[in-house]
């Protein structure tokens, strides 16, 4: 099983304070054999990891955004709301994304990076200091 990258930057953080497994599963009130699922990408992180893992570490704490980024793509399923308050052209690209996602070439997927990337400005690239897994 490949390391995801939340799993990797969660060993970094273990790793870093010289913490075991059940160490850091303890902290976090989960068995050790689901953080270790988590760490190895066997399994998708729970909805609250993110707020566990923040309420424990400080460096997650600081860059929350960056561990809700990463625990999202271990999911299977992203959940989008679209408020009422949306317009209707903001509602028809979303279900128009969501619908065409798997059959978008590489050079699509590029071009909307792009696109992207004026939003998320540096917002999901901080990773936690130390050796890559």
């Amino acid at each position: 099983m490949k390391l995801t990258e939340l799993g990797k930057e969660t060993r970094k953080i273990r790793i870093g304070r010289d913490e075991v497994l059940l160490d850091m599963a303890v902290r976090l009130e989960m068995s050790p054999a689901m953080l270790s699922a988590i760490e190895t990408g066997a399994k998708a992180a729970p909805d609250d990891f993110v707020a566990r893992l923040a309420s424990q570490y400080e460096e997650v704490a600081e860059r929350r955004a960056v561990f809700e980024h990463l625990a999202e793509k271990t999911k299977k399923l992203v959940k989008l709301s679209l408020e009422a308050s949306m317009p209707d052209d903001v509602k028809d690209a979303a279900v128009t994304f969501a619908r065409v996602l798997p059959q978008l070439s590489p050079e699509d997927l590029a071009t909307i990076g792009r696109v992207f990337e004026k939003y998320k400005k540096g917002m999901y690239d901080k990773k936690i200091e130390g050796r890559d897994m």
